[in-house]
Formats: structure tokens, C-alpha cells, sequence
């Protein structure tokens, strides 16, 4: 067995998947999955890691954070594109509102962090 199944044709791995890819909301102006949870405890971590990190003014931090979850996004395109279904693939509205759901996690650590 190669790498490759045991990575994308793994079991757990597609319970896992199948799991957090259950649809909560979705419409033509909102789509909520379970991953959106995924993504706003991602968003507040990261932001946790930029605060703690660099010593910038928040809305610095919340650019970076953005910066860093376009940049994701950009490369969990291409991995699947290139890398048939080890991602499952989004619409442009689920890409949209990772982004925002992760947005919102980095500014509610930045609430909490707030000195």
C-alpha cells in the first residue's frame, strides 16, 4: 500500500472528514459547516500566536492573520488540485466564509488578550 492510500483512502481519516464536512447552514449568503468551529478555534490560535509573537498594534495583527488564512486557503486549492482528494473541494462561498469564521475567531482572542 502506498503512502497516498494510506493518507487519502484511510478510514478514519474519510469519518473524519466526512463528519466535519456536514453542512449546518448553507445558502446563497451563508454556508456553516462543522469545520467552521475548526476554523474559529484556528483563527484564535493563530491570532494567540501572532499576539504573542510581535509586539504591533491589533489591527497589524489581525492583517497578518488574514494574510495567513488567504495564503492557506490558496494552498489547500493546490493541494487539491494536484493532489486528487486529500482535500475536499469548497465552493468560492465556503472559502469565503472559512475566512470569516477565522477572522472572527483572531478577533475574539484579541478581545480576550486585550491589555
Amino acid at each position: 500500500m502506498s503512502i497516498y492510500d494510506l493518507i487519502v483512502n484511510n478510514e478514519t481519516r474519510i469519518a473524519i472528514g466526512t463528519f466535519l464536512s456536514k453542512v449546518l447552514v448553507e445558502n446563497n449568503i451563508i454556508f456553516i459547516s462543522v469545520w467552521s468551529f475548526v476554523h474559529l478555534f484556528i483563527g484564535g490560535l493563530i491570532y494567540y500566536v501572532i499576539d504573542k509573537s510581535v509586539k504591533w498594534k491589533r489591527k497589524d495583527k489581525l492583517l497578518l492573520l488574514l494574510i495567513i488564512l488567504i495564503v492557506y486557503e490558496v494552498i489547500e486549492a493546490f493541494f487539491y488540485m494536484n493532489l486528487t482528494m486529500l482535500f475536499i473541494p469548497e465552493t468560492s462561498l465556503d472559502v469565503v466564509w472559512d475566512l470569516i469564521i477565522g477572522m472572527l475567531g483572531g478577533f475574539i482572542a484579541s478581545l480576550f488578550l486585550k491589555k
